[in-house]
């Protein structure tokens, strides 16, 4: 089932994609336009796989992400509130404060 927040995730990816294959055709003196095709086909292909991958690996790609604690439905795009949940992701809920990890389990207090 296709939601919003997997639409997303595909369309960042795809975007991502995208924007390398035309920084690779900018640099190049003459670009062929077989070159442009094939790097959009790939740029539109590759991010099915990936967002696969990162679901079967337990990440919350494409659903939304709930507190452990008291089940409050999380924002999608999330503001770090310490240095460790902006390296290793990581949410606060709003509701209950519990720090969560980037699946949503709650962090033991360090």
């Amino acid at each position: 089932m296709i939601t919003r927040r997997y639409m997303q995730a595909y369309m960042l990816l795809a975007a991502i994609g995208l924007f390398g294959v035309l920084v690779v055709l900018y640099g190049t003196r003459n670009p062929h336009i077989e070159a442009l095709v094939v790097g959009v086909a790939v740029a539109l292909i590759v991010p099915v796989p990936l967002i696969w991958l990162l679901q079967k690996l337990g990440y919350p790609i494409g659903k939304a992400v709930h507190c452990a604690r008291c089940d409050a439905e999380l924002p999608a795009v999330r503001r770090p509130a310490n240095i460790r949940q902006a390296m290793l992701g990581g949410y606060t809920c709003t509701k209950c404060g519990a720090e969560l990890d980037a699946r949503g389990r709650e962090r033991a207090a360090s």
